[in-house]
Protein backbone atom coordinates (compact mmCIF):
# COMPACT_ATOMS: atom_id res chain seq x y z
CA UNK A 1 0.00 0.00 0.00
CA UNK A 2 0.98 3.85 -0.76
CA UNK A 3 0.58 6.25 2.22
CA UNK A 4 0.29 9.97 1.40
CA UNK A 5 2.46 12.14 2.35
CA UNK A 6 0.01 14.50 4.50
CA UNK A 7 -0.38 14.09 7.29
CA UNK A 8 -3.81 14.22 7.13
CA UNK A 9 -4.40 11.54 4.70
CA UNK A 10 -2.11 9.43 6.94
CA UNK A 11 -3.65 9.65 9.65
CA UNK A 12 -6.56 8.58 8.51
CA UNK A 13 -5.22 5.48 6.99
CA UNK A 14 -3.42 4.68 10.25
CA UNK A 15 -6.77 4.55 12.07
CA UNK A 16 -8.48 2.70 9.50
CA UNK A 17 -5.94 0.01 9.85
CA UNK A 18 -6.54 0.46 13.78
CA UNK A 19 -10.12 0.19 13.79
CA UNK A 20 -10.03 -2.74 11.65
CA UNK A 21 -6.82 -4.50 13.22
CA UNK A 22 -5.37 -4.49 9.89
CA UNK A 23 -1.16 -4.82 9.30
CA UNK A 24 0.28 -3.10 6.56
CA UNK A 25 3.12 -4.03 4.01
CA UNK A 26 4.40 -0.97 3.03
CA UNK A 27 5.07 -0.26 -0.73
CA UNK A 28 7.73 2.82 -1.71
CA UNK A 29 8.01 3.29 -5.71
CA UNK A 30 7.52 6.82 -5.94
CA UNK A 31 11.16 8.41 -6.01
CA UNK A 32 11.82 9.56 -9.48
CA UNK A 33 13.94 12.58 -9.61
CA UNK A 34 17.00 12.14 -11.78
CA UNK A 35 19.21 14.58 -9.79
CA UNK A 36 20.60 12.27 -7.10
CA UNK A 37 20.92 14.32 -3.91
CA UNK A 38 17.34 15.32 -4.67
CA UNK A 39 16.46 12.17 -5.05
CA UNK A 40 18.31 11.14 -1.93
CA UNK A 41 16.21 13.39 0.26
CA UNK A 42 13.03 12.44 -1.40
CA UNK A 43 13.61 8.55 -0.59
CA UNK A 44 14.66 8.86 3.00
CA UNK A 45 11.57 11.46 3.35
CA UNK A 46 9.02 9.02 2.28
CA UNK A 47 10.65 5.95 4.03
CA UNK A 48 10.24 8.09 6.99
CA UNK A 49 6.55 8.73 5.96
CA UNK A 50 5.83 4.61 5.59
CA UNK A 51 7.53 3.66 9.07
CA UNK A 52 5.17 6.58 10.61
CA UNK A 53 2.23 3.87 9.81
CA UNK A 54 4.33 0.85 11.86
CA UNK A 55 4.31 -1.77 8.91
CA UNK A 56 4.88 -5.00 9.05
CA UNK A 57 7.75 -4.40 6.23
CA UNK A 58 8.23 -1.75 3.89
CA UNK A 59 8.73 -3.47 0.32
CA UNK A 60 11.17 -0.43 -1.12
CA UNK A 61 12.34 0.33 -5.07
CA UNK A 62 14.96 2.72 -5.78
CA UNK A 63 12.36 4.19 -8.24
CA UNK A 64 13.56 4.99 -11.94
CA UNK A 65 17.27 4.03 -12.23
CA UNK A 66 19.66 6.85 -14.32
CA UNK A 67 22.40 5.29 -13.23
CA UNK A 68 24.71 2.65 -14.37
CA UNK A 69 27.60 0.07 -13.45
CA UNK A 70 30.01 1.40 -10.97
CA UNK A 71 27.76 4.83 -10.43
CA UNK A 72 24.73 2.36 -9.81
CA UNK A 73 26.43 0.32 -7.18
CA UNK A 74 27.75 2.89 -5.39
CA UNK A 75 24.30 5.20 -5.37
CA UNK A 76 22.65 2.13 -3.88
CA UNK A 77 25.05 1.69 -1.31
CA UNK A 78 24.40 5.57 -0.29
CA UNK A 79 20.27 4.81 -0.64
CA UNK A 80 21.14 1.58 1.98
CA UNK A 81 23.23 3.75 4.58
CA UNK A 82 20.37 6.49 4.56
CA UNK A 83 17.72 3.39 5.49
CA UNK A 84 20.10 2.53 8.07
CA UNK A 85 19.39 5.92 9.73
CA UNK A 86 15.90 5.69 9.10
CA UNK A 87 15.37 1.92 11.46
Amino acid sequence: MIVPIKNVFRNEIIGLLNRFELLLIARHWETIDADFERRKGNYKARLLNLARCVPVFINSQTGKDYYTGVDRYNRSGKYLNGCCHCS
